[in-house]
């Protein structure tokens, strides 16, 4: 739970200083082995704004983002397409050692 909440604030955040989004959607499901969380923005992303901001800037909050869903053997992706949006699964139980945890694939 804390993980989530960690993530919608972070990702409200940062919708509010590098995008121009006018909606965000979030998303949360739960399914037989995992929860799921979308978050997305409509904002305009070019590339001296919010995606390579976030990515290439100082980029804690994403860090921060990947690294808590790695704690927990999750996975998280940042996709920019037609704004910004952040997926992230958890597991129910953790597979502690899953090699591929948190992987925080960039999409373009």
């Amino acid at each position: 739970r804390n993980t989530f909440l960690y993530i919608l604030k972070e990702a409200l955040t940062n919708v509010a200083r590098h995008s121009n989004a006018t909606e965000v959607s979030v998303t949360l499901k739960e399914h037989p082995i995992l929860y799921q969380m979308i978050i997305h923005d409509n904002g305009t992303s070019t590339k001296s704004n919010a995606f390579e901001v976030m990515i290439e800037g100082d980029g804690m909050g994403l860090d921060g983002m990947r690294k808590r869903v790695a704690l927990l053997c999750g996975n998280i992706v940042f996709r920019n397409h037609a704004g910004f949006e952040i997926f992230v699964s958890i597991p129910k139980k953790s597979n502690i050692g899953r090699e591929d945890s948190g992987s925080g694939l960039y999409q373009q």
